[in-house]
């Protein structure tokens, strides 16, 4: 079955203002902050509660409430053209951004979700953790 190879990387997080969202989610929630970047007029903030869990991604380009998850794949370009070709509902075509190979779609109920490439995900989380 398709999709049993997919896992969910991250959760991509619309807030108001990303530093007090970093606060809200480290001192109330206790998540760990891995990094924060601010770049192109937005700030990106990368949270986790324990190492393996997947990743919070707060974001202040999108406006709130927005939730997307992204799922990671071991092909993006693979999964997005099956996707395409079955009728899902398309918002992106494959892009390269920082994290890697990003296609959106839409789900049944219009909310967004992700598809990213495994092999450059990895590449960029390890480059952000330092590792």
């Amino acid at each position: 079955m398709e999709g049993q190879d997919w896992k969910l990387g991250y959760l991509y997080v619309s807030v108001a203002n990303t530093d007090a969202a970093i606060r809200h989610y480290t001192e109330v929630l206790g998540a760990k902050l891995l990094w924060r970047h601010a770049r192109f007029g937005a700030v990106v903030a990368a949270l986790q509660w324990r190492e393996g869990d997947p990743i919070l991604l707060l974001n202040d380009h999108h406006p709130p409430p927005r939730v997307q998850p992204v799922f990671v794949v071991p092909n993006a370009a693979a999964a997005r053209d099956r996707l395409a070709r079955i009728g899902a509902s398309s918002l992106s075509p494959l892009t390269d951004g920082p994290t890697g190979d990003l296609a959106t779609f839409e789900d049944l109920d219009g909310n967004p979700f992700a598809l990213i490439d495994e092999a450059k995900l990895d590449q960029f989380l390890r480059a952000v953790r330092g590792r």
